[in-house]
């Protein structure tokens, strides 16, 4: 398997903070993407969102920004619109290219003195880096500070991560992902039947647990591209259906705590089955999603 990159037309890139034990990763889309979103947990941040919706005016989006710092990292994203600017990628309105790139966050503020939120240089350099070839994986960038099975305490997390796979349709069609795991519930392998993070633990049901006392560190986020020609209708389609994926591994998904989202990307023209693509997505999210957790812990 290969990963997001083997999409043609997407860049990724990382900037890491690992004394504040957080990070950004941005992908780029020289030539645009058409786009589409969902978002299945409750406690969503993000920016530009309302782009990705249908009856929108812009067609195609330039980039995507993924960051720590929860919604105070959303501002950094201005570093990801300034080298795009200076790149000349964007939306042309004419006098100007405006480069439209959606956000997400994560969770990964902690109590520790060193624990610091993504800035707009951080983001600068994550895009400046981005290039089409071997993706960084584990605790990099977006994913340096993340933790998985935060529903049991900070005493019981084990570490999230990112990771990217991809793969092909039997119509010939390429899908790759790349997830950044940062989630409330445990960690489940339904290929193996065991609790990657969890196990005995997730008896300790949180409806007995007061709000106070729970960990809220979290929050999925996937980005799902294709070089098959997709409308931003069939996008969130897409998008829609590689929830299923994230909710396969990981109990419970898209709680109160999490702001689990999906963004599903069509970069080509080959012809491609929606239901396919979207099977295909969810099968890659919950594999990469348990790499990422593999990496990061071992």
């Amino acid at each position: 398997m290969g990963q997001i990159t083997s999409i043609s037309g997407v860049k990724v890139g990382h900037t890491t903070d690992t004394r504040g034990q957080t990070g950004c990763t941005v992908l780029l889309f020289p030539k645009g993407a058409v786009a589409g979103a969902d978002i299945r947990g409750s406690a969503p941040g993000t920016i530009e969102s309302e782009v990705l919706k249908p009856v929108r005016l812009v067609p195609r989006i330039n980039g995507l920004f993924f960051t720590g710092g929860s919604a105070l990292g959303l501002p950094a994203v201005k570093g990801v619109m300034d080298f795009m600017d200076e790149q000349g990628y964007g939306y042309d309105t004419g006098p100007r290219k405006i480069p439209i790139v959606p956000g997400a966050v994560v969770y990964d503020i902690t109590p520790d003195d060193d624990s610091a939120v993504p800035d707009s240089t951080m983001a600068y350099h994550a895009a400046a880096s981005a290039a089409d070839g071997e993706v960084m994986e584990g605790l990099v960038g977006v994913g340096t500070g993340t933790t998985v099975g935060n529903m049991f305490g900070p005493a019981e997390t084990g570490k999230g991560g990112v990771a990217s796979l991809s793969g092909e349709t039997p119509d010939g069609v390429t899908v790759g992902v790349l997830v950044v795991v940062n989630a409330f519930g445990g960690v489940f392998n339904p290929w193996e039947n065991t609790w990657v993070i969890g196990g005995e633990a997730i008896g300790k049901s949180l409806l007995y647990r007061r709000p106070e006392d729970l960990w809220r560190s979290n929050t999925t986020l996937v980005a799902v591209a294709t070089d098959a020609q997709l409308s931003k209708e069939q996008c969130i389609k897409v998008a829609q259906m590689t929830q299923d994926g994230l909710a396969r591994v990981i109990s419970p998904a898209h709680t109160m705590f999490d702001g689990d989202l999906s963004v599903a990307l069509s970069l080509g023209e080959k012809s491609g089955e929606v239901n396919g693509i979207g099977h295909l997505a969810a099968q890659l999210t919950a594999r990469a999603i348990l790499r990422a957790v593999e990496l990061s812990n071992s």
